[in-house]
């Protein structure tokens, strides 16, 4: 029951959309930009908590969804142009009546324009994103929702983060060079100690 009704909504948001290859970029946008948000997240920004995290994860899933379904709804239709030369002119451009052929031209073709006489309101400007670019909106709206929500919340404390999970080029900005160094060597004697301690169980 749940993947015929998956199956026959998917049917109905693709008889609504310009073909397949914007059903597929949108699935891609909406499956794997959040979670490209989370992991840019984890590697470069350890001070948000777990609750900034999953609020921009979760927020930035539905708001791609909902731009992604509104886009396929009430995104314009573009008309395409005529490709038959019919009512092309045979003049050369370059010559002295290049303007009123122009605007011969200009008013054959007006018919073949869209519409201008569509909803301008705020929330229909957001369904006419391009689909290419959903998978650039899910990461940063995750990465925006995670790093506002953990400043709300409170930060993850950076002493309980490990900076060898963390991208080497934003090291600086978290921690100083003392506390780097005394974290590798407390790792350091750490793995030590577990050596130790196994080899000392495998003898026993």
């Amino acid at each position: 029951l749940v993947v015929g009704v998956v199956l026959i909504g998917l049917a109905i948001l693709a008889s609504n959309a310009g073909g397949l290859m914007e059903v597929g970029f949108s699935l891609v946008g909406i499956l794997n930009g959040p979670i490209l948000g989370v992991f840019l997240i984890g590697f470069f920004l350890p001070n948000c908590n777990l609750k900034g995290v999953w609020t921009g994860f979760i927020g930035s899933s539905v708001l791609t969804l909902w731009l992604a379904i509104g886009g396929m709804l009430y995104r314009k239709k573009y008309k395409m142009l005529p490709f038959s030369v019919e009512e092309c002119f045979h003049l050369n451009y370059s010559s002295v009546i290049n303007s009123s052929i122009q605007e011969t031209v200009n008013s054959t073709y007006s018919s073949y324009i869209e519409d201008t006489n569509v909803d301008t309101s705020f929330i229909n400007s957001f369904y006419q994103i391009s689909y290419t670019l959903y998978g650039i909106i899910g990461p940063v709206l995750c990465i925006l929702l995670a790093v506002v929500v953990s400043c709300i919340t409170g930060n993850q404390r950076i002493e309980e983060v490990s900076p060898k999970y963390v991208s080497s080029s934003v090291h600086k900005f978290f921690w100083t060079k003392e506390q780097l160094n005394t974290i590798k060597q407390n790792e350091v004697i750490h793995m030590t100690f577990n050596s130790e301690d196994k080899e000392n169980q495998h003898e026993n």
